[in-house]
């Protein structure tokens, strides 16, 4: 998985080569998109279940959210860590183009799940199977997901702000 550096809300750094021997869920995240609070809230859920191998670490890469909004929405969500992507560097990286779009890597920063949260879609609108969850039951016993990886659903990553 490609390695990064980014700083979160208090503006201290985050380095991907850290993480090392934990299993790391990061997402492209947005304080505006829907689907993306409706990720949070099924997420953070499941994370009390997790054991404490595995980090959560959120990425906001909209170009149009501020640094005060993406820091308000993260807390009402209760969301423990957020790293600022500016640029989408980072998204464009992973080439990530919605939020929220999910990156599962194992303790040996291998990346080995990436796509969306679940089967959730326009047409479908409850989901059935949570993709990330059996991504990270299977690292967790050593194995590799299947699948691997997923179609993202969710909402188009702004990459420039207006008036840019």
């Amino acid at each position: 998985m490609p390695s990064f550096e980014l700083l979160d809300l208090e503006g201290h750094p985050h380095f991907s080569p850290d993480y090392l021997g934990k299993i790391l869920l990061t997402y492209i995240w947005s304080a505006r998109c829907p689907v993306c609070q409706r990720a949070d809230e099924v997420l953070f859920s499941r994370k009390r279940e997790w054991p404490r191998e595995v980090v959560v670490l959120a990425i906001a890469s909209n170009a149009d959210e501020s640094q005060e909004e993406i820091q308000n929405e993260a807390r009402a969500r209760e969301i423990e860590t957020v790293l600022l992507d500016p640029g989408a560097r980072i998204a464009e990286l992973y080439g990530a183009d919605l939020t929220p779009f999910f990156f599962l890597s194992d303790p040996k920063g291998i990346l080995r799940y990436r796509g969306a949260l679940d089967d959730l879609t326009f047409r479908q609108r409850v989901p059935h199977i949570n993709y990330v969850d059996r991504a990270i039951a299977a690292v967790l016993e050593g194995k590799r997901p299947d699948p691997s990886e997923t179609p993202g659903y969710g909402c188009t990553l702004v990459r420039f702000a207006s008036g840019s």
